[in-house]
């Protein structure tokens, strides 16, 4: 419901981590969903993220490293 190009900012803070390993295809930060959200930013706009589980922040980081 979100117009493509419509967002200067996007800010996640905290998502749920879903630590048990068989669980982790619910974390919020997936590509599917980053692809989504990149979708919707402006040029020159930007994705915020916060987790306090390192685990997860290498996730994000690795997920979001993938998409241009």
């Amino acid at each position: 419901m979100i117009p493509p190009a419509s967002l200067a900012g996007i800010h996640v803070y905290f998502p749920d981590p879903w630590p048990k390993k068989r669980h982790h295809k619910r974390r919020l930060l997936q590509t599917p969903f980053v692809q989504q959200l990149a979708l919707r930013l402006q040029a020159g706009g930007y994705l915020h993220c916060a987790t306090d589980w390192e685990e997860y922040a290498q996730q994000m980081l690795e997920v979001l490293s993938a998409e241009p």
